[in-house]
């Protein structure tokens, strides 16, 4: 006896197909105000991207100590002078 498909508990498979996968650490992108490629490369991002994201905060590159982007793709930086 089968149970019907509506029935039927969840599995890893039906999970999987309606969410996406999302790294949950963050990725270094700058440190000590320079732009680690390898990082943005991996994120499927660029330069442009990232120093448009620094423009958004109003902070110059030279001004991160530390970069990084968290799953969602979001910026968050730590500049010298915090």
């Amino acid at each position: 006896m089968f149970l019907k498909k509506e029935n039927q508990p969840l599995t890893q498979k039906d999970i999987n197909s309606s969410v996406k996968k999302k790294s949950g650490l963050p990725q270094t992108v700058i440190m000590e105000g320079n732009i680690i490629y390898d990082s943005l490369q991996e994120a499927n991002l660029t330069k442009e991207w990232l120093l448009n994201e620094l423009k958004k905060k109003d902070v110059q590159l030279e001004e991160v100590f530390i970069g990084t982007i968290d799953g969602n793709k979001k910026l968050y930086v730590d500049k010298y002078e915090d």
